[in-house]
């Protein structure tokens, strides 16, 4: 057995079962602070973390027989007795430096994807295990491709040991306080080389799911796209979207579990959308259409590429206006409007009936508010143009003009007013040559613990031409 001496720059061979040092300390390197042991060829080698070097010491011998240089900072050793090659993982440097037997010269190193730390061996694959400082990163390493995989520990992990039988995997946490024991297992490899079926451009895509090399449960992502807007389904790798281009675009896919991830790159082709000649359906509103009243309706239209729309024969007041039939109309009567689309598929037009019609019903308020030109408390002025534009537009209609509540406490005051706007009314109506007939009620309302009295006036009228 050999103990590491950290702080007297030496190492000592200890007698496994009395505990009794074999020999004195042999001196390596400044600042020793791990080892391992070739035991077929009974070599031992020393990580110096203040001199950045390798003591490789004969155990047979109990002497150094060489020292090897590496990269600065060097955290942790292992050796691998089937080769006799040692590798060496840094502090916070994301290399490993791989010690040749005999080697003298400095040691080349290669990129192991981890900010080094800690370094254990797989015996039952060609892997090198690291343990990273930042975020306790845990990545798995091909000796032969120098292909790196993430294993994703988490939290605090201190340090790690691999038993070079089972290959069972030994994490100590320090956030968690406890010792997570696993096999390294297998990360997934994507067999998929592309995505299928193909797309077309402005219709929603749904992909077959991708496929992997292991089973159990793995977490797809996309980590690289280009002009595509595509998203993949975490459990299923079904890439879907709705693309808006046409040609053919690469993104870079990738599949994870416990054990690490693999990224591969596909295409997909995107196809033109097929060109389609315009269609038109006529427009629909939930109103219909008054005289000096706001209306809007859209309309709906389909083709490819998007066709251009115009509007031709709608009266005054009303304009078209993306996509819309919207404004005040301003003179009664019947309208044939025409709409047409056209693009470089075909051309449509649609001619339908636009029919403008007087107001149904008119708030009393609209009658008698106008101080300006009120007469017996009366809006002559604008009742007149009511009228007007009822008779141009030659329609039968039935109109109800109500009047506003009264509620001054008093039941005989408040009908007595509403009977008065009432008859006013109905006589003005009938003068302009009308039927009209006057209405007025009363009635209590009860709020709370209080008591509303109010009176209520209305005129139904009718005009023929």
């Amino acid at each position: 057995m050999w103990v590491v001496n950290r702080d007297s720059g030496s190492v000592s061979p200890i007698d496994s079962e009395t505990g009794a040092a074999i020999a004195p300390p042999i001196s390596v390197g400044t600042q020793p602070t791990s080892l391992a042991v070739d035991s077929v060829a009974n070599m031992v080698y020393v990580t110096n973390f203040e001199s950045g070097t390798v003591s490789v010491i004969d155990g047979s011998e109990l002497k150094l027989v060489r020292t090897v240089p590496v990269e600065s900072s060097p955290a942790s050793i292992v050796v691998d007795d089937a080769t006799h090659t040692a590798y060496v993982a840094y502090d916070r440097v994301g290399v490993v430096s791989v010690i040749k037997p005999n080697q003298i010269t400095r040691a080349p190193y290669f990129d192991a994807g981890s900010d080094g730390g800690r370094i254990a061996l797989d015996p039952l694959s060609n892997d090198l295990v690291l343990l990273g400082k930042s975020w306790g990163s845990i990545t798995a390493v091909d000796r032969s491709t120098g292909v790196v995989r993430y294993l994703n520990q988490g939290h605090e992990a201190r340090t790690i040991a691999m038993n070079s039988v089972t290959g069972v995997l030994y994490v100590a946490d320090g956030h968690e306080q406890s010792l997570f024991v696993g096999t390294k297992g297998a990360p997934p490899i994507i067999t998929s080389t592309k995505l299928s079926p193909s797309a077309t451009a402005t219709i929603p895509y749904r992909s077959t799911p991708l496929q992997v090399s292991v089973s159990g449960a793995v977490k797809w992502s996309i980590v690289a796209i280009t002009n595509l807007e595509l998203s993949i389904v975490e459990g299923t790798g079904v890439v879907s979207g709705t693309p808006s281009t046409r040609g053919t675009f690469p993104l870079t896919v990738r599949a994870q579990n416990a054990f690490g991830y693999d990224d591969a790159e596909l295409t997909l082709w995107i196809a033109e959308q097929p060109r389609v000649a315009p269609t038109i359906q006529r427009p629909v509103s939930d109103a219909r259409v008054i005289l000096n009243a706001p209306y809007s309706a859209w309309i709906s239209f389909a083709g490819y590429p998007a066709p251009s729309i115009s509007v031709s024969g709608l009266p005054k007041g009303l304009s078209f206006k993306q996509g819309y039939i919207t404004g005040t109309p301003r003179k009664l009567g019947t309208f044939p409007v025409t709409i047409a689309a056209k693009n470089s598929s075909g051309s449509a037009s649609l001619t339908y009936p636009l029919t403008i019609t007087g107001q149904g019903s008119v708030w009393a308020h609209q009658l008698y508010e106008r101080k300006e030109t009120k007469v017996d408390g009366l809006d002559r002025k604008h009742l007149r143009k009511l009228v007007h534009s009822i008779r141009k537009g030659a329609t039968i209609e039935s109109y109800e003009i109500y009047s506003e509540m009264y509620n001054s406490g008093s039941p005989k005051k408040d009908l007595s007013r509403a009977k008065k706007k009432a008859f006013a009314v109905s006589a003005y109506l009938r003068h302009l040559g009308f039927k009209a007939k006057p209405t007025y009620t009363f009635f209590v309302e009860k709020h709370s613990e209080n008591k509303v009295t109010s009176g209520h006036a209305h005129v139904v009228f009718s005009y023929k031409k």
